[in-house]
């Protein structure tokens, strides 16, 4: 039997059980049986009704199933459509890509066509011409090998003349440190004998200055002033040095230091006597405009301000002098012209010229800038005149103000050349109130200590000398690095030719102490 078999007899034996149930509690058979009868057709009809609604509800959901399925039919259709349409578009490119492959295959094969057309007409020309060229490059490797050869075999010879130069100057070193001991030895002996001659005459000698311990010249490129120790003696006043003999080895020619007139008079004697070999040429004819103006006076000071950093605050003045025409126009010496055979008259302008910027810087005013130093660059040619240097040594030591603001300036290449002959001349500078300056600094393998020991307390260098060494140099602290270690050795760094307020954040970066150039002022006439 089935489940709603089984339900309906359950609903019978139930009704009939009630049926007895009410006909034994009220006494009236019909009456229980029709309330029996009622209950089991109300059982019947609420199960069939259950049945029902749940059939009803599985049609439903069976229904809405559908729907979905459906639902998801038509998405999937729409997807599908949706491919088969961007495949068709691909399908169109691909197509018209080919097309393109096959027009360019097409053009492809007619060229290579005509490649092997011409391959075939010149291809032995070509392989030929190959082939001649592969010769030649053969020929030139062995004659490269050749002198591969002959320079290996140079080099070799070159290392053993090295050694050989290398030992011969080990000697040579030996033997000048023996003629400076006996030269030493020779100038104590002649310092006694004439001493002892003063003595008998009455009148002692001052004794003579110590003389410097004899050291070995380096043999790499260095400043000459650094194998040099400065005397421990002060130099003695003129009246004295006049009467002791002269130490420094001086050539026959230099003149004793003289009066303050007297120097300036033989200046200009000796720039007179030199005019008297030039001629017609335009050269000459510069070079005699240029040294009448000197003897006439007509000389304009320059003055351009040295400031600090970062507050530009003028300190310092860079001076240099410049000669008028007879129409008033500065007169320069065209380097374009042919002034050889007169290097005595440039070194002659060039010491008046000098002499004419120290009178006006004498009685040059600066009392508006901070330090009241003035810096004068000397040129070579005057550092390597001994008679004229020797000179100026003696004009300074008369005038102690003017010595007192002088800041004297030497190139790097100057020293180089002739800062041992002046080295003494140096010392006696700084003892009578000169400061010194190193310009135009190129290479800073300098041994700073050994000018400090002279008396330099500054140091110049370009601006685009510093932009260099600060984008070239390993350590990108080495500008900053330079200026505090020459700040700590008592020496200034000075950077020339500052023209942009961008060039001035680098230095103002860099800590350097001072700065030059158009964009602290321009050079102006001194009125002084």
């Amino acid at each position: 039997m089935g489940t709603n078999q089984i339900i309906v007899i359950g609903y019978v034996v139930v009704g009939i059980f009630a049926m007895v149930g009410f006909s034994a509690l009220s006494g009236n058979f019909f009456m229980g049986f029709v309330t029996g009868l009622l209950l089991i057709i109300g059982a019947a009809l609420g199960h069939e009704f259950t049945i029902r609604r749940d059939g009803f509800a599985k049609v439903v959901r069976g229904v809405i199933g559908r729907r979905e399925t459906v639902d998801r039919a038509d998405s999937a259709v729409t997807r599908m459509k949706a491919e088969f349409e961007k495949t068709v578009s691909d399908a169109r490119t691909a197509r018209e890509a080919l097309t393109s492959l096959q027009a360019l295959h097409t053009a492809t094969e007619e060229q290579i066509k005509e490649l092997k057309e011409q391959v075939a007409q010149g291809g032995g020309e070509v392989v030929g011409q190959m082939q001649e060229a592969m010769q030649q490059l053969h020929t030139q490797q062995q004659q490269t090998s050749e002198d591969i050869g002959v320079i290996q075999t140079a080099g070799n010879q070159l290392h053993g003349e090295f050694q050989s130069m290398q030992q011969q100057l080990a000697s040579l070193q030996q033997q000048m440190q023996q003629m400076q001991t006996y030269m030493q030895d020779s100038i104590q002996q002649v310092h006694a004998t004439v001493n002892a001659m003063m003595v008998d005459g009455g009148t002692a000698a001052p004794p003579p200055p110590p003389t410097p311990e004899a050291a070995p010249r380096p043999v790499e490129t260095a400043p000459v002033v650094e194998t040099v120790p400065a005397p421990a003696e002060a130099t003695p006043e003129p009246e004295q040095a006049a009467a002791q003999p002269e130490s420094r080895p001086a050539p026959a020619e230099a003149a004793p230091a003289a009066a303050g007139s007297d120097f300036t008079a033989s200046v200009f004697q000796a720039l007179q006597d030199q005019l008297g070999g030039l001629g017609d040429s335009p050269a000459d004819a510069s070079l005699r405009a240029v040294a009448e103006g000197l003897i006439g006076d007509a000389v304009d000071l320059y003055v351009e301000p040295i400031v600090t950093l970062p507050d530009r605050k003028p300190t310092f003045y860079e001076c240099y002098g410049g000669v008028r025409g007879s129409d008033g126009n500065a007169l320069t010496i065209d380097e374009d012209l042919d002034t050889s055979g007169h290097e005595q008259l440039m070194g002659a302008i060039e010491n008046a010229l000098m002499i004419r910027c120290m009178e006006r810087i004498e009685k040059l005013d600066v009392s508006g800038i901070e330090a009241g130093k003035c810096f004068y660059n000397v040129p070579g040619v005057t550092l390597g005149d001994r008679g004229f240097f020797g000179s100026l040594l003696g004009h300074l030591q008369n005038r102690p103000d003017l010595a007192n603001r002088l800041v004297i300036e030497f190139t790097q290449s100057a020293l180089m050349e002739h800062g041992e002959q002046a080295v003494e001349d140096l010392v006696q500078l700084q003892e009578c109130g000169c400061g010194f300056s190193i310009d135009e600094i190129t290479d800073l393998a300098i041994d700073f200590e050994s000018l400090v020991g002279f008396g330099f307390r500054f140091a110049k260098v370009g601006s685009k000398f510093i932009r260099v060494q600060a984008n070239t140099a390993d350590d990108p602290e080495s500008v900053r690095t330079l200026a505090a270690t020459l700040k700590a050795m008592s020496i200034d760094l000075i950077v020339e030719n500052v023209e942009t307020d961008l060039s001035l954040v680098e230095l103002i970066a860099f800590e350097i102490a001072y700065g030059q150039g158009p964009l602290f002022g321009q050079p102006g006439i001194s009125q002084g």
